[in-house]
């Protein structure tokens, strides 16, 4: 009687693993999403705030107010977090891998 073709005697079941991406599990995937989101919400805000200084008619007003340092620093920070809260989802993921 012949060895069934498809499954190898010689190798142990052990050496038959999945990938590392579907051992990952989901809450540092969501990690990695939030932090990805921190890190895009953080630019836009960044961005805005930027171009609604631009204009002659609000660069007087809106660079003089708080305004202007408020949504720099917002974004700068939602920036900057996102990307430490990305960084620890990718260890971690790294880490648990399985």
């Amino acid at each position: 009687m012949s060895p069934d073709p498809q499954f190898n005697e010689w190798r142990p079941e052990r050496e038959h693993r999945t990938v590392l991406t579907e051992q990952t599990a989901k809450r540092y995937k969501l990690m990695q999403a939030v932090g990805a989101l921190l890190v895009v919400l953080g630019a836009g805000i960044a961005f805005l705030t930027v171009c609604l200084n631009t204009t002659e008619d609000l660069k007087r007003v809106y660079t003089e107010g708080v305004w202007y340092r408020v949504g720099l620093i917002a974004g700068i920070s939602l920036g900057i977090s996102g990307t430490v809260y990305f960084a620890v989802g990718k260890f971690l993921a790294w880490w648990h891998h399985g």
